[in-house]
Formats: structure tokens, C-alpha cells, sequence
């Protein structure tokens, strides 16, 4: 069982390392231009330039970018200067020869990258999308988490009508779950399906943190490369929302019959869109391009829907916040007292425990820990703590939980009649603890058995070989639910005790319990 979890755990890492952006390849829906910033002219090009307007490679490489559009490309780029260190998009549209194009810019200071792309019809009328980005979306009249999303997604599927819709949520391992669908496939519903980290590697999560959504067109046809880079730097294609897709996803895509994929993100926090809480995605089993301005329009309503969500669990945060404060660790602390209290260490530890449903917990920092209830001993406290801060995982950076210690640690089969689930808080975001050498709390759940319905099976898997001759997990062909009775697990940490860990470790950490 070790050895099945920890092969499984490298292939699905090496899920995530498959080169994406390396490729300098492009879908065909759109050709891409590379111009030097100061001299403005083109140094490279897609092969696919003359689908476009009528001109081969070679006969663009070198030349000003005031020869395309009548001057009209040059002047939207003096326009957007001066060019800033971090690259941004602008999106405008252009004509050529009768025919209409929508542009993006992709800028900084080394390269500019000119995308454009044939201007198509739309599902909806200029008009109505405007006010489908205007109208406000009442959250006061929103009961639940559930209704807000709901709301948002019946706006989305007016602008991209596929025949299937779904709200896929992450969890702090990268996995995730679909908690909303709406599907008209004729296909089993994936509604309340958990979808291994795999699925959506690192790298497939990377892109989202460049550009908020994303467009594949599944439908057989070959991508097109950038040619004449020459001495030039290489083309970075993070920023092209044509960037190629790898073919382990298209096989995937191909296995789940969705010919034409569109998603946008949706952030934790929009002062740090790479926190990503999950995804609306939407699937069409048919080749259906869509229109700049609409892909652009569902960016506006996913980021208005991030913005929301955020401040619906600002608000849970503030209940629970009140509660909190006016509860027994104020009756601890707030008596006055002038002398030491010998146990109160252990009293606040046991009352966050409490709050917690939790059997143990443990203050470590570096060569310090306290350990209190049921604990896995020191040096597998250790291990665990090492594992969760060396992962790049999903959620707030500063709370990390996981119902299987074993997923982050094999040996944790051993102890997990003890502890099974962790819980992890600190007053820094995880990530930068080994740096501030900031204190973590840590808590402890014992194993009870649960039930999991994964898309597909999951307890076996078959592995195939990159082009650079990575191993990695193969793209499952059924998706069918499948029933899991899981075990070493504990039951699953909610949101609300995650944000009251928060709480308890913003109160103990600062009271140096050691």
C-alpha cells in the first residue's frame, strides 16, 4: 500500500513538470506576431500567418509593424507605451482588407506579442452582453454559497451556451470536486464527483495564474509553431490565450468526448489571482469558436463572481469572528490574572481542540514542540510538517488541511489509528515559514472510514511516456462514478473549523506555548 501511494504520488508530480510553455506552439485559431519593443519590427511569426491575411512568414519577418493594418497596429502599440515589467493584455479590434480582427497585446520591456484573431459572430447581441455586465447580482438576496454561483453561471451560459456547464472546485491537495453542473449531453452527470490532482496538474493550474481563462479546440487539427526566432529571444507563450495545449490533455479532453473546452478561473482573493479557488468550466461536444469579446466577458463575470464569494466568507468570517472572541478562551484570559498559570497552555490547546473535533495537536518551531492529546510522535510531526510546507497547495497560505496524512507521508499508515488527518496554521503563509521561521500549529483527527465518489477509478492506473521521456499517469478512459471506501482518512476538515484553526493560531502562536 506505502509503495502504491508514494509511485502514484511521483507520477502524479510528474503530471505537473510536462513542458507547456517551452513549446513556442500555438493553436490554429489565431496567429501570433513577436516584435521588438524599440525598433518595432516583427522578429517572428507563426507558420499560419498567410491563413490570415494573405502573407507568408518570410514575407513579414523583419518587416515594420506599420506595413499590417494600414498603420493601425502600430499606432494601438505607441499607444499602450510605456511598456511596464510585468506584461499585460490589450484587446482591440482591427480591419484588414473588409475583413474584421480582434487583437491582444501581450507587453513588457524585452518582447511584444501581437495576437490576432478573426472577429466571429456571437451567441448574443453587443447590447445584451452589455448588460449582462452591468446588471448587479444582489448578493443580499443570496442565501447561500451555492445560490451565488448559481447566479453567476446562469449569466456565463448566456454567453456560451455548451451543452455542458460545471463549477469545479479545488481542494488544499489539488484536488477537486464539481459542486454545480448543468448538463444536456446525454452523459452521466460529474456533480458531486471527486477528480484526482493529477487531472489538473501544476502546469495546467500555471496558466491560469498568467491568464484567467482559457480556450481548446479539441477537433483534430494541428498546431502551429512560431518560425524565425533566429537570435531573438525565444517566444514566451504564457501569456497567449492560443497557447498549445499539451497532448496528454487533448487525449484526455478526447476521453471525456469534449471536442471544444473553455474555462475561466475563480481566485480565493483577488489582490492574489494565483490562489486559485476553482474553475467554471464548459464543454461542447462540438467545434465552436468563441468570440473574443464573449471570452472577455466571462472574465468580467468570473472576476465579479470571485470578488462576491470573497466577500461572502468575509462575512461568515465576521459571525464567526464575534463567537469566537466572546467564547471560553476570553473566559481563560480576561479573568486578570497577576500570577502564572501552570496548565494554561494545555487548557487553551485542549479547548482549540475541542472547536476543532480534533484528538491531538502540536506546536512546532524549528527545534521546539510541544505535543498535547493524540499525536504521532515527535519525529513523524516532523515529517508531516516538512511535507506540507515543501508542496505547493491550494487554499489561503496560512491554513492547510488534508483527511489522509498518508497522501503526504506513506509511513503515516502506521499511526493513523492516532492521526489519520492535519490540520496546519501559522501566523505566515506556509510557504514562507522555513524562511520566517514563524511557529505552526498543527492538529490531529484519528481515521473514520468515508466514502468517496471519484470520476473514473482510482485505485488503479496505467502510465505512458512524454516526448522528453517523462513517465507520467495515463488520461483515464471512463469517468464513470466510482465508489472508494476510504480508509487511513479522517473526516474532512470544513471551511468554517479551518478559519477558527486560523484563529486558534493567530491566539497560541503569539502566546509562545513552548
Amino acid at each position: 500500500m506505502q509503495e502504491m501511494l508514494a509511485r502514484r504520488s511521483e507520477l502524479a508530480a510528474n503530471c505537473g513538470r510536462i513542458a507547456l510553455f517551452e513549446t513556442g506552439e500555438t493553436q490554429g485559431f489565431a496567429c501570433v506576431l513577436n516584435v521588438c519593443p524599440q525598433q518595432q519590427t516583427i522578429n517572428s511569426c507563426t507558420a499560419n500567418t498567410a491563413d490570415f491575411f494573405d502573407l507568408e512568414p518570410t514575407d513579414l519577418i523583419g518587416q515594420p509593424l506599420g506595413s499590417l493594418f494600414q498603420g493601425q497596429l502600430e499606432r494601438l502599440v505607441k499607444h499602450q507605451h510605456p511598456l511596464t515589467p510585468r506584461p499585460k493584455v490589450v484587446f482591440e479590434a482591427l480591419s484588414h482588407k473588409g475583413d474584421a480582427y480582434h487583437v491582444g497585446l501581450s507587453m513588457n520591456p524585452e518582447q511584444l506579442q501581437i495576437e490576432i484573431e478573426p472577429a466571429t459572430s456571437s451567441s448574443i447581441s453587443d447590447t445584451h452582453r452589455q448588460s449582462l455586465l452591468l446588471a448587479p447580482i444582489r448578493v443580499e438576496q443570496l442565501r447561500t454559497f451555492k445560490s451565488l454561483l448559481r447566479a453567476h453561471c446562469e449569466r456565463l451560459e448566456q454567453i456560451v451556451p455548451f451543452e455542458r456547464v460545471l463549477v469545479f472546485q479545488f481542494h488544499d491537495d489539488w484536488s477537486g470536486s464539481v459542486v454545480l453542473e448543468r448538463n444536456t449531453t446525454g452523459d452521466p452527470d460529474y456533480m458531486g464527483l471527486r477528480f484526482p490532482a493529477s487531472d489538473v496538474p501544476e502546469n495546467a493550474r500555471q496558466h491560469y495564474r498568467y491568464l484567467p481563462s482559457r480556450m481548446i479546440l479539441n477537433d483534430g487539427r494541428e498546431t502551429t509553431s512560431i518560425v524565425g526566432q533566429g537570435s531573438h529571444p525565444k517566444a514566451d507563450v504564457r501569456y497567449l490565450h492560443s497557447r498549445a495545449c499539451a497532448t496528454t490533455h487533448l487525449s484526455y479532453l478526447t476521453n471525456m468526448k469534449v471536442t471544444t473546452a473553455f474555462s475561466c478561473s475563480i481566485a480565493q482573493n483577488l489582490v492574489r489571482p494565483q490562489d486559485l479557488w476553482g474553475l467554471v468550466s464548459f464543454h461542447s461536444k462540438k467545434r465552436v469558436h468563441i468570440d473574443l469579446r464573449d471570452r472577455m466577458a466571462c472574465e468580467a463575470i468570473t472576476r465579479s463572481l470571485s470578488l462576491q464569494a470573497q466577500n461572502f466568507r468575509i462575512n461568515e468570517r465576521m459571525q464567526l469572528h464575534e463567537n469566537f472572541e466572546s467564547h471560553a478562551l476570553l473566559t481563560i484570559m480576561g479573568r486578570g490574572y497577576k500570577e502564572p498559570i501552570p496548565d494554561l497552555p494545555d487548557r487553551l490547546l485542549t479547548r482549540a481542540m475541542e472547536q476543532l473535533d480534533a484528538a491531538g495537536a502540536a506546536l512546532v518551531q524549528r527545534d521546539r514542540i510541544r505535543l498535547h492529546g493524540k499525536t504521532p510522535q515527535e519525529s513523524d510531526v516532523r515529517r508531516v510538517l516538512a511535507a506540507i510546507l515543501a508542496g505547493e497547495w491550494c487554499g489561503e497560505g496560512s491554513v492547510f488541511g488534508h483527511d489522509r496524512i498518508c497522501d503526504l507521508v506513506p509511513e503515516g499508515i502506521d499511526y493513523s489509528d492516532v492521526a489519520a488527518g492535519v490540520m496546519a496554521t501559522s501566523t505566515q503563509r506556509l510557504s514562507r515559514v522555513e524562511e520566517t521561521n514563524a511557529p505552526v500549529l498543527l492538529f490531529f483527527r484519528p481515521s473514520q472510514e468515508a466514502t468517496v465518489l471519484w470520476a473514473g477509478r482510482n485505485d488503479e492506473f496505467e502510465t505512458t511516456h512524454t516526448d522528453d521521456g517523462l513517465e507520467v499517469i495515463s488520461p483515464r478512459v471512463s469517468f464513470e462514478a466510482w465508489k472508494e471506501e476510504r480508509k487511513h482518512c479522517c473526516k474532512a476538515w470544513s471551511s468554517v473549523e479551518r478559519y477558527l484553526a486560523i484563529m486558534w493560531g493567530k491566539k497560541l502562536i503569539n502566546l509562545e506555548l513552548f
